[in-house]
């Protein structure tokens, strides 16, 4: 699954009122590409598109869980978080004036 095809799934599931979305494998998804942002060749979201397409994701998540209070909700939700990190962290890296770029190996 790619980042558009992510966005997608979840933005339907979190339109379902129904317990049986998929939120928790979609969490998982989410999880897994944050965990594969590191072997991106060059900046993943060099505007902030992904960022603020992902970032509309979670809100709807947090919304959804004050509702619900679904674990797979929450779940959900900090994956998100973990992947908007990952994917500006890994593009600051590669950033000449980022703050990664900064640092001595």
């Amino acid at each position: 699954m790619n980042l558009n095809e992510l966005h997608a799934a979840i933005s339907k599931a979190l339109a379902q009122t129904s317990e049986t979305a998929p939120l928790h494998g979609l969490a998982i998804e989410a999880e897994r590409l944050a965990d594969m942002t590191g072997w991106a060749i060059g900046p993943i979201d060099p505007q902030g598109r992904i960022a603020a397409a992902f970032e509309l994701l979670k809100l709807q998540a947090r919304v959804r869980f004050e509702e619900t209070q679904s674990p797979e909700v929450a779940q959900l939700h900090d994956a998100l978080g973990d992947l908007i990190n990952a994917i500006a962290s890994h593009d600051d890296d590669l950033n000449p004036d980022g703050i990664g770029a900064s640092e001595d190996d």
